[in-house]
């Protein structure tokens, strides 16, 4: 057993480190000991009651699906990454960013409050916010001319700290559940904020969702994309999944 003890990004560089090689780790058990700012990817289950070590000791694990995506970088060369969260294109891609960076306002704002951090980060981006203009592939169903806010590739609806898609998903249902945030305005987009909170999200008019065993975004245009809060490369990418691919500890 290697056990993580950090935040989402801290599990995400282990979870590469012993997947990226052979492309499944069933002989290996990851166990997260959650200590960073959100710890998003254990809201997903049930736990039974007591310490992590007594669960480590039980060896009592979840086998949870590998979500990976083939990406571009900045010299158009192909990269893959694997994540267990999310993957983001869009406003919430650029609030990610704002929210890496280590500002002083940052700083402080994340001593208060993860979520003031969030909400601040998310107000940055909706300043910067640009559309994404893409065309998607969902298990080779093909959805041409797409302008978005956002897109988010899931494996665990769960985001930011208090933030929630609240739609129901499983750490091995062998789906991606993704959630699009269709072409708002900055006002729009700033009444949207309360909705993550509230769990509302996806009762908005402009936000549609469907599952998918195989994503693909395409586009002509270079736009960022985030796994697991780590700002990888740029679209076009491909996401497929690794079903039960390794033993989690939580």
């Amino acid at each position: 057993t290697i056990v993580a003890f950090g935040g989402d990004g801290t599990l995400n560089e282990v979870l590469n480190g012993i997947i990226g090689f052979s492309g499944r780790a069933n002989d290996v058990a990851l166990g997260f000991l959650g200590a960073g700012s959100s710890n998003d990817f254990a809201k997903i289950f049930k736990r039974e009651e007591g310490r992590f070590i007594e669960r480590l000791i039980d060896g009592k694990h979840f086998s949870v699906d590998v979500a990976s995506v083939e990406f571009m970088d900045l010299k158009e060369v192909s990269h893959s990454r694997y994540f267990l969260i999310h993957s983001n294109t869009g406003i919430i891609t650029n609030a990610i960013k704002c929210f890496n960076e280590p500002t002083f306002i940052n700083k402080i704002a994340k001593r208060v409050s993860i979520d003031i951090a969030a909400v601040i980060s998310g107000l940055r981006a909706i300043r910067k916010g640009k559309h994404v203009y893409c065309d998607l592939i969902f298990d080779g169903e093909r959805f041409d001319g797409l302008v978005l806010s956002n897109l988010a590739i899931m494996k665990n609806p769960n985001f930011g700290g208090g933030m929630s898609y609240n739609i129901e998903s499983r750490h091995d249902d062998g789906f991606f559940h993704v959630v699009a945030i269709g072409q708002m305005s900055k006002y729009e987009m700033l009444k949207t904020i309360t909705r993550f909170y509230d769990g509302t999200i996806m009762q908005h008019p402009k936000v549609w969702y469907r599952k998918a065993r195989s994503v693909e975004v395409i586009s002509h245009l270079r736009y960022e994309i985030e796994t697991d809060g780590e700002l990888d490369g740029f679209v076009p990418a491909r996401y497929t999944l690794l079903p039960r691919a390794i033993n989690i500890l939580v």
